[in-house]
């Protein structure tokens, strides 16, 4: 027998509502350093409580670009950390299918619904965190959520949802599934703007995606002020924010890297006003090529995934970003700085955007891991594209890349004593 969630007022979440945001910022004499030390201690100390049986959830938000949107690096991630410390759910998922991306656990099969994207849609009823938003196109438009391999057990089904009760507000509506389920509207004034799934009575982590093909990080400026309180801190309740971006700045050759620096800093600021007990980590920009070569069409990767039914992500964000490439390689060859070298092939801003995000992060008092490192360094993409880790565009991985990657990003986070995974 189906199971139909229908969208109706009366069901208010109250579980997702009733936790309380962290509120006790450390003393501003305390310094930086000591107080990342602290964050990471109070987050180590929860890890090996769920390691020693204590029941605990640990949640993860990664925000991204096209690198995090696949689910590849996030779905490593996730896959390591919960065979180490229990699977507790999966977190936030956009409200439809996303054109060129995917996630690792869930697929979707609708009707009648309408996506909007924050990248290219207005929306005056304000996007909240993601920037996507799901608007049903009849009384009982669809949205069924399959798992990719059987779940058992009772889920936490949160959505985020605007109807003719909400007086234009997003509210939050809780329910209790098993998958795969299906989510019907009650009528067609109801939009959806985040799903929610996590685990009940599981202990374990919890690692969500939220991320966008092409995205930088001022997308965050066209979502609604207070995604951040409400979406992150009150639903998501992240004890680990991630912030993977840059690749995209890079190749954005009208960029100012001062307000680049702003912005990030401004970006973490936020962050610790929400959830100032979590812990920040910054992922610096990878390695990264202005492929194709002169010569040959600017056309993406036709590289695809070793998972047979997704299309390749990177098709959907490689055009533009292979666009800004041509225009950053017509800027150097006008300036004359085209050569054999390595540094006439990478983006423009990368060594930039690398500095400033390292930078910030010693500023802001965050941790950093440094992917161009864990890649072997500057100039190491032909040998990545040859074994088989990157794409031909130059900027994208592959499926095996970027799980290696993620691999990489673990065994920094053992280093720093964070996690401790046998």
């Amino acid at each position: 027998m189906k199971k139909y969630l229908y969208l109706l007022g009366s069901f208010i979440c109250v579980g997702a509502c009733s936790h309380s945001q962290h509120t006790v910022a450390a003393p501003a004499t305390v310094q930086k350093d000591k107080i990342i030390n602290h964050r990471v201690v109070q987050l180590k100390k929860r890890f090996q409580g769920l390691q020693k049986g204590r029941r605990d959830v640990i949640r993860i938000t990664q925000l991204g670009d096209s690198h995090s949107a696949a689910d590849l690096f996030t779905g490593r991630l996730r896959t390591v950390l919960q065979q180490a410390y229990g699977d507790a759910g999966i977190g936030w998922l956009a409200p439809l299918a996303v054109r060129g991306q995917r996630h690792d656990k869930i697929t979707y099969q609708t009707s009648d619904w309408n996506l909007l994207d924050s990248r290219r849609d207005k929306y005056d009823g304000g996007y909240p965190m993601g920037g996507y938003v799901a608007k049903a196109q009849s009384d009982e438009a669809a949205i069924q959520l399959k798992p990719r391999s059987p779940q058992s057990g009772r889920w936490r089904l949160n959505l985020l949802v605007k109807d003719k009760h909400s007086e234009g507000k997003w509210k939050i509506i809780g329910y209790t599934v098993t998958l795969p389920t299906e989510i019907v509207s009650a009528g067609g004034d109801t939009a959806i703007g985040g799903i929610w799934l996590n685990k009940i009575l599981e202990k374990g982590v919890i690692v969500e995606t939220v991320a966008a093909n092409g995205a930088q990080n001022t997308l965050w400026d066209k979502w609604q002020a207070d995604w951040l309180s409400r979406d992150l801190a009150k639903i998501s309740r992240s004890d680990m924010v991630i912030l993977a971006y840059g690749t995209n700045e890079a190749f954005n050759s009208r960029l100012d890297v001062r307000a680049f620096k702003q912005d990030i800093t401004r970006r973490i600021q936020q962050i610790r006003r929400a959830l100032p007990k979590s812990v920040i980590l910054i992922i610096g920009a990878p390695e990264a090529y202005q492929y194709p070569p002169e010569g040959e069409a600017n056309t993406p990767s036709t590289n695809t995934f070793d998972v047979s039914s997704d299309r390749p992500f990177s098709n959907a964000d490689a055009a533009s970003t292979l666009a800004m490439s041509g225009a950053v390689r017509k800027n150097k060859r006008e300036a004359g700085l085209l050569s054999h070298h390595c540094d006439s092939q990478r983006p423009l801003q990368l060594d930039g955007i690398q500095r400033v995000l390292a930078t910030v992060a010693k500023q802001q008092g965050t941790l950093y891991w440094d992917w161009q490192q864990a890649m072997g360094g500057k100039c190491q993409v032909p040998s990545l594209i040859d074994r088989g880790l990157m794409q031909k565009d130059g900027i994208h991985f592959t499926a095996q890349g970027y799980r290696d990657s993620a691999d990489k990003l673990i065994d920094y986070l053992q280093s720093i004593g964070l996690i401790s995974i046998n």
